[in-house]
């Protein structure tokens, strides 16, 4: 049976396609495409299956669970991010030897844990290694939160405002820009009051 009477035989009944969907052993054979199948593709499948397993439709034990795989296996495919992610774990489990061949999900939680160099795992190990390990840690942020505050206050003296500045060293100006800032707010004081007694006549 060539390629294309595969593809048109393809999809099969709904328990058949549950099995398939159960022992496949990872995501492309799920929705039945190649790492090279273009996003076009991937979607036909999707719906193709999605009409035989939607659970409004199917009946068939496991269809609803079949159905989850196949909406997971959509949702990684058709994102670039998720896909290349994806192919990484596809590459890494490939080279895995043994019985046990990780899941997506664990792979993908063993990649977000920090790995730790084994000697220092060695060092925290021992017994109250961690407060000394926590102590030297704090000894050394001391003079960095020193130098962050030295150059706190050394940046609020630059950004001092100006009246705060011409106030301390230029006593004299302060206070003829005082008065005449007081001037200027009699003056349109007076304004307002007139304009006032205008409005009221």
């Amino acid at each position: 049976m060539n390629s294309a009477e595969v593809e048109a035989s393809w999809p099969q009944d709904a328990k058949t396609e549950i099995n398939r969907i159960n022992t496949a052993p990872n995501y492309y054979v799920v929705l039945h495409v190649t790492p090279n199948s273009s996003e076009a593709d991937i979607k036909r499948n999707y719906y193709k299956l999605a009409r035989i397993l939607h659970p409004d439709k199917c009946k068939e034990p496991g269809a609803e669970d079949a159905m989850k795989t196949v909406a997971l296996a959509y949702d990684t495919l058709t994102s670039p991010i998720k896909k290349r992610l994806y192919d990484s774990y596809m590459t890494d489990t490939n080279n895995q030897s043994g019985e046990h061949v990780e899941s997506y999900a664990e792979w993908e939680a063993r990649q977000g844990q920090v790995q730790l160099p084994a000697w220092l795992e060695r060092l925290l190990r021992i017994r109250g290694v961690s407060w000394i390990v926590l102590i030297g840690l704090l000894i050394l942020l001391i003079p960095l939160l020193i130098i962050v505050f030295l150059l706190s206050i050394i940046a609020w003296v630059l950004c001092m405002p100006v009246n705060f500045f011409i106030r301390i060293f230029f006593p004299e100006k302060y206070r003829r820009m005082q008065e005449e800032a007081r001037e200027q707010e009699e003056q349109l004081e007076a304004e307002r009051a007139a304009m006032r007694a205008a409005a009221n006549a």
